[in-house]
């Protein structure tokens, strides 16, 4: 369990809930982007060496289950990371939005096909009415950086924060109030504060929620430690 308490706000702009996204969303108020990486809908099984990969047996009926799609629908601005198998069903949620496929690809992907494609490409789904922000260099749609390129989430889908990032700068300004219903172990916090965003992150796993704080408070503490000056 957490030792950190099922409301953590260890600044003004960074708070953090314990609990389930489908009754704390309707709470909040002043979200200007949802950027989130849900379970995705994926089969977490397979045979011969792909059967006995760690993230596959971690991941198995939790990670893999989806996820309630009326999460995002009731925002204008979503981006949301997702399977192969799941982006029509993200398109559908699109409406009147405009809306655009961004693709994370992975020099060094694991080096396994199953007679398949390469699992080499991640999917990213924004969605947004209004202004689109992001400066000229953020606009492109696809996103080079490899996997494994994490900061010690402990999340067995932990996302890079390079990757976060972009898609944080393209959906909000800097001030603009950002959330993760879907925070796992806080990449999203950690992308929002070394942006300028405001971060509002839910996770239900007292595991994972734990670790999210945690690494929210290293990254404060280590944004005020002061800078070495050479004698």
């Amino acid at each position: 369990m957490s030792d950190y308490p099922a409301i953590y706000r260890p600044r003004e702009d960074v708070t953090l809930y314990l609990g389930d996204c489908l009754h704390i969303l309707p709470t909040l108020t002043g979200i200007d982007a949802v950027i989130t990486d849900p379970p995705y809908e994926i089969i977490a099984t397979g045979a011969g060496i792909g059967a006995k990969r760690q993230y596959l047996r971690r991941t198995a009926g939790f990670t893999d289950c989806g996820f309630d799609y009326r999460v995002l629908s009731q925002f204008d601005n979503w981006v949301c990371f997702g399977s192969l198998k799941q982006v029509p069903k993200l398109i559908e949620h699109v409406a009147d939005r405009r809306w655009m496929l961004v693709t994370w690809n992975k020099p060094n992907p694991t080096p396994l096909s199953n007679g398949n494609y390469l699992p080499d490409t991640e999917y990213i789904i924004h969605a947004w009415r209004g202004k689109l922000h992001g400066e000229y260099s953020d606009k492109a749609r696809f996103i080079v950086h490899p996997a494994g390129d994490t900061e010690g989430g402990n999340h067995p889908n932990e996302k890079p924060v390079r990757v976060v990032t972009k898609m944080i700068r393209m959906a909000s300004a800097p001030g603009a109030t950002v959330c993760d219903p879907y925070a796992g172990s806080g990449t999203t916090g950690i992308a929002c504060i070394r942006t300028g965003r405001r971060f509002i992150g839910i996770e239900i796993d007292p595991t994972h929620y734990a670790t999210a704080c945690k690494r929210i408070d290293n990254e404060l503490q280590r944004m005020t430690l002061p800078m070495e000056v050479n004698g």
